[in-house]
């Protein structure tokens, strides 16, 4: 008895391993049902999967049903078997849950293999939908979806500073540097992202639109000052429905400062976006947030040894950079402004204010134009030993060029010196010498004498 519950047993181990290997089978080589000509009969097709159709009649349609469990991006590919004709076999398109046009294309007769331009994503349900273009009973396909590993995708939550995705290093330009993608689900929907550089340097932010994307959207990035909750806006872009890319002005941010990138909806509607960045590493840059004197960059004064030029970036009309600078007494200064090196073939000007510390809102000390052909200097000769605020402001042909900035110290200048001092410094022997020489050398009685007798012929007159 023994003997036959074994081998029932393993007979039945056996038929339960038969029917796992079949199912798995079964389910890479899935195939279409017959009843999927609807959103609602879609057959499911799981990203990294694929499966298998065929068309019935002449005006059969195939949907697929794909359901994401976080945003990104993704492609959907189909393959069957090539013929030497270029005409269209099949049309292929990706749709959301209200049937909107996420991507599509056509895959010929001599296509082995085409794939879709990539589409962003939410959680959520899409659809593939399959039509014949040209009807070939005996031509089956073969559908997948994939997703873009070139891109990394938001990670929901993410509608506020505290829950932002995270952002790796940034470096390289934009086409070097990873791709973010998000989707904004609804005209309230908001998404942030973090980074925080490891030196001190300059960004460049950019906004793509999926393909096939008719949103708009803006991009803000934003820092937080002191303690703070106010967002302080440093940049922004919006990017229209249908543009492909928007780039912002550059910004300069500080080494080991967290910075964020906020995402919004610009007119309300949604869809998919990417996010990249552009990395400049250099010491001298502005740091955001300074427009205000509490905020200001530093200013280190430049000398025949040390250069301590900065560059800063007026990224709109109403942005303001601050720079702090003190000086001595006992030297001359010239404060620089123009065009940064690599400067754009645009007009471009910058208006600059000096203010005392303890004058910020009275009148500058001095103040000029620069333009990007016409650098402005203002020459400090007498300035009070202290600390000085540098504002530089948009001028009337304003555009997002950087500029350069420096204080330049100067000749040294002597103090005036005092009564006593100025005594000190005569050298009173050689002038008794030279009194006692020229008093030997004069004839005393005759000019005593010529004295008396001009003395009566005046009485002498009167």
């Amino acid at each position: 008895m023994k003997k036959v519950k074994s081998v029932l047993s393993l007979l039945l181990a056996l038929i339960i391993a038969m029917g796992c290997v079949s199912t798995a089978f079964a389910a890479d080589a899935a195939t279409e049902d017959s009843d999927n000509n609807t959103l609602l009969t879609a057959d499911a097709l799981v990203v990294g999967g694929s499966i298998t159709g065929a068309f019935d009649t002449a005006d059969d349609v195939d949907y697929f049903k794909i359901t994401t469990k976080k945003a990104g991006l993704l492609t959907v590919s189909l393959q069957h078997t090539t013929n030497e004709s270029t005409l269209g076999y099949f049309n292929v398109e990706v749709l959301d849950a209200e049937e909107k046009v996420l991507a599509s294309f056509v895959s010929k007769g001599s296509d082995a293999k085409v794939t879709s331009t990539a589409f962003g994503v939410a959680i959520g349900d899409y659809y593939v939908k399959v039509t014949p273009a040209t009807f070939d009973r005996a031509l089956s396909y073969t559908v997948s979806v994939a997703e873009d590993t070139t891109t990394v995708a938001e990670k929901e939550p993410n509608d506020d500073s505290a829950t932002a995705t995270a952002v790796d290093e940034i470096k390289g330009d934009d086409t070097g540097t990873k791709r973010y993608a998000g989707f904004i689900s609804s005209a309230a929907d908001v998404d942030y992202y973090s980074f925080t550089k490891k030196a001190d340097g300059s960004i460049y932010f950019y906004l793509f639109n999926n393909a096939n994307s008719a949103g708009s959207y803006k991009a803000e990035l934003v820092t937080y000052f002191s303690t703070s909750t106010e967002e302080k806006v440093l940049g922004s872009i919006t990017i229209a429905p249908g543009e492909t890319r928007a780039m912002s002005a550059s910004v300069g941010i500080e080494g080991g400062k967290t910075y964020f990138l906020k995402v919004t909806s610009a007119d309300g509607s949604t869809g998919g976006y990417e996010i990249r960045f552009w990395n400049y590493d250099h010491k001298n840059t502005e740091f955001e947030y300074n427009n205000e004197p509490a905020a200001a960059t530093k200013l280190s004064v430049s000398t025949d040894k040390v250069d301590n030029t900065r560059v800063g970036s007026i990224t709109h009309t109403a942005d303001v950079d601050y720079f702090k600078v003190e000086t001595t007494k006992d030297y001359a200064y010239t404060l620089k402004v123009n065009a940064y090196v690599n400067k754009m073939e645009t007009a471009a000007q910058w208006k600059v204010a000096v203010y005392a510390a303890d004058n910020l809102t009275g009148d500058a000390v001095l103040e000029a134009m620069a333009t990007d052909s016409k650098a402005a200097e203002l020459s400090f000769s007498n300035l009070e030993a202290g600390i000085y605020y540098v504002k530089v402001t948009a001028g009337t042909d304003f555009n997002t060029e950087r500029y350069e900035i420096e204080m330049v110290q100067g000749e040294k200048i002597e103090a005036p010196k005092s009564f006593l001092e100025r005594l000190k410094e005569i050298k009173w022997a050689t002038l008794l010498s030279t009194f006692a020489g020229w008093f030997n050398q004069v004839d005393i009685a005759g000019v005593v004498k010529a004295i008396y007798q001009s003395i009566r012929g005046l009485l002498g007159a009167i």
